[in-house]
């Protein structure tokens, strides 16, 4: 993971990175259990995500060889795709992998998936995973995302759920404007982001739990989504909407699907 690096501002302490993990790390079985009570949300919006691909009714199903293929070729090979006959996704905060990674496994679109979190419990807790870990399609990465790199128009997929959230909002942007080199043209980005405009909010024992501090920021829904369309030129906003959370959770997210000119 990179050293701490988030902001000159005052207001944002310098190790928010490292604790954001540490608390990640120590929370991680009990934010598990609590979020897959939460998951309905979330799985709804990947299913809108995948209906705007154009190649999901057409693409092949996977064989033996695709198999072996997507094992010898590296991301930034131009005949990846259409060797393997599959996409490529990338997954920012997949947590242990569920419900995200294992639902994009589920579709059997995808040739790899490259999942990314900040803590490596969460990380360890996915690959042991019954239905995650001997899966050959997942690339497990553990570190801040802020920190990746992948070719230009190298990804057909990146989801990034309630993880953006937990960057500083200038990082949040600068994120959004890494994911808009990194897709193919035509790719699609599904992430959310904070309706209200706050720098930084901060909870001392997040879930009730001593080890779980925790922050969030955001510029507010109307100014990302200014921010989206005058500074990520290369994305279009296909959806753009404010949604309430289920299950008696009081917050609501901006939601958003783009596509790659």
């Amino acid at each position: 993971m990179e050293q701490d690096q988030v902001s000159s501002n005052s207001n944002l302490p310098v190790n928010l990175k490292s604790r954001l993990q540490s608390s990640y790390d120590a929370t991680a079985p009990i934010y598990n259990k609590w979020t897959a009570q939460h998951s309905h949300l979330r799985l709804r919006y990947v299913d809108r995500l995948l209906q705007f691909l154009p190649e999901a009714s057409q693409l092949p199903p996977q064989t033996d060889e695709d198999a072996s293929t997507v094992e010898s070729q590296s991301n930034d090979s131009p005949f990846f795709r259409s060797l393997s006959g599959k996409l490529v996704a990338l997954e920012l905060g997949c947590g242990s992998g569920h419900p995200v990674t294992a639902k994009l496994l589920s579709t059997n679109l995808f040739a790899k998936i490259t999942a990314n979190d900040l803590s490596p419990v969460q990380i360890q807790l996915g690959q042991k995973a019954s239905d995650l870990g001997s899966d050959k399609r997942v690339g497990w990465v553990v570190g801040d995302m802020m920190a990746l790199s992948f070719p230009d128009d190298s990804l057909d997929v990146v989801v990034g759920l309630y993880s953006l959230i937990h960057l500083p909002r200038e990082e949040q942007l600068v994120m959004m404007q890494k994911i808009g080199k990194w897709l193919r043209p035509g790719g699609l980005v599904l992430v959310n982001f904070s309706r209200e405009d706050e720098e930084s909010q901060v909870m001392e024992q997040w879930l009730g739990q001593e080890e779980g501090w925790m922050f969030w920021s955001g510029f507010g829904a109307e100014k990302m989504l200014g921010f989206l369309i005058e500074k990520v030129q290369e994305l279009e906003v296909l959806v753009g909407e404010v949604t309430r959370e289920e299950g008696g959770a009081d917050a609501e997210f901006l939601w958003v699907i783009g596509r790659k000119k």
